[in-house]
């Protein structure tokens, strides 16, 4: 929550920040962009990956570094394709639940962790 609300808070209410998401996941996404995506985006990866290391010692740093991309790739989404949710609701108009997505993230780190 305390990662990945931040961008959910400042997307809702900035088109600015939702273009910012979508360049993420564009650079995110395309090797083309390894050295600027290493440079700009791995220092904050790797505090939250250390961050859930020291909290579950035994996990191991691959295995949290994959629910990291999982989630970010999970929040990007929320951003920018929210609409696919009303689309898949048999066409109903309704904004992704932040909730819903932070639940969803926080379920599968753990379940990662505890395999």
């Amino acid at each position: 929550s305390a990662f990945i609300t931040p961008l959910l808070t400042n997307a809702d209410t900035d088109t600015d920040w939702r273009a910012y998401a979508r360049l993420i996941a564009h650079v995110s996404a395309d090797e083309r962009w390894r050295e600027l995506a290493a440079e700009l985006f791995d220092p904050t990866a790797s505090r939250f990956i250390d961050a859930v290391l020291n909290a579950s010692p035994s996990s191991d740093r691959a295995t949290v570094a994959a629910g990291f991309i999982y989630a970010i790739s999970a929040t990007l989404a929320h951003v920018t394709a929210g609409w696919r949710i009303g689309a898949l609701n048999e066409g109903k108009t309704m904004q992704p639940n932040p909730a819903v997505l932070i639940a969803f993230c926080a379920g599968g780190m753990n379940r990662l962790q505890n395999r």
